[in-house]
């Protein structure tokens, strides 16, 4: 299976959620396969969210997410038509945009600097 063969050479895991039970259920079994293989360094990206996102979730808040799916948080995307728009014409996020800025911080937040994560 290739996700235990990439477990073997891996030295951190992310996991990417969205913010619905579902989702979230399914992340904590990959954090837990991903720990059960020997990757401590275990990462959590939020997708899609939004301020309406826990009215209709069943999930209580953005600690309820981290908290179940057992993972250090990377960053938290936030549901945009602007990402949506860029992600379907392959363009970039334009240079100094919210979205831009949140990605970069992500991407910096990986090796290990010490970025606020934005929300």
């Amino acid at each position: 299976n290739a996700f235990y063969a990439a477990c073997k050479s891996a030295v951190m895991g992310i996991i990417v959620v969205t913010p619905d039970i579902i989702s979230v259920r399914d992340g904590r079994l990959v954090s837990d396969e991903l720990y059960n293989n020997g990757i401590a360094d275990i990462r959590l990206i939020i997708n899609k969210f939004s301020d309406q996102t826990f009215k209709f979730s069943g999930i209580e808040d953005l600690d309820a997410v981290i908290d179940d799916v057992c993972a250090q948080l990377l960053g938290v995307i936030p549901m945009s038509k602007q990402i949506a728009v860029n992600a379907i014409s392959g363009s970039r996020l334009v240079q100094g945009s919210q979205e831009k800025l949140i990605f970069s911080a992500i991407a910096d937040r990986i090796p290990g600097k010490e970025i606020q994560i934005i929300i």
